[in-house]
């Protein structure tokens, strides 16, 4: 497949993602909230970045949301692509129905030459918010194959193998993403919801200590913990 055709099928699926919601992430902060508004795309495909893009304004997410958005077009501009890429990283996680911070940030690591990495993520994230988890392990792997570095793919694959009661993998891959960045709080409380599925009480209770000493919010940890108890 060429990539102009991958990147264009990804566009669809996003969109059909975007258009269908759904999909339970383990720690997200973000509700369920309507589709953005249609990005406005340039003829190749990619996002014809200006300041007027909005996501939802009823989402509690929204003004902080879109100030990162913001953020990440002023660095685009800039030609501060990494930069930029993060802070789309971070509207997306306020607002995971985004989507143009999606495509922006497609862009960006077009700019980079590391768009096929993007490709795959961006669609590994729309096919699992359609509830085909299968087909997003696999474009996560893919993503994972061309950055083994790519923490945001070790930890979006696990919430679907999560989904998939594969939770012995999703530990592995959260103990990757622990390995890439040990100060990330919320990869210690992914590993324990993990073991709390098993049963693994006692080293679910030690990865929430870890999350609290790393500054996640003991209260949230802990309810995230008894959520998963109650599921087993």
């Amino acid at each position: 497949m060429t990539t102009k055709l991958l990147l264009a099928t990804s566009l669809i699926i996003i969109a059909l993602a975007a258009a269908c919601g759904g999909g339970d992430d383990k720690i997200s902060d973000a509700p369920i909230t309507q589709p953005s508004p249609a990005p406005s795309l340039s003829p190749t495909g990619t996002l014809n970045l200006a300041p007027t893009v909005q996501s939802n304004p009823e989402s509690r997410n929204y003004d902080i949301a879109r100030t990162f958005f913001m953020r990440a077009f002023g660095f685009y501009h800039d030609r501060e692509y990494q930069l930029a890429i993060e802070n789309f990283d971070e509207a997306i996680r306020l607002d995971p129905e985004y989507a143009e911070s999606y495509v922006g940030r497609g862009d960006a690591y077009l700019a980079l030459d590391q768009y096929q990495k993007a490709i795959f993520f961006n669609r590994g994230l729309a096919y699992r918010r359609l509830g085909q988890l299968q087909r997003a392990i696999e474009d996560y792997g893919e993503a994972i194959r061309l950055d083994p570095t790519y923490m945001n793919a070790y930890v979006n694959r696990g919430f679907a193998y999560n989904q998939l009661g594969r939770y012995q993998q999703a530990i592995q891959d959260s103990e990757d993403a622990i390995r890439l960045d040990p100060p990330n709080a919320a990869n210690y409380v992914n590993r324990a919801i993990s073991h709390t599925y098993l049963g693994n009480d006692i080293e679910a209770q030690k990865d929430v200590d870890r999350a609290v000493e790393r500054g996640f919010v003991r209260n949230i940890a802990e309810g995230l913990v008894e959520e998963a108890k109650n599921k087993r």
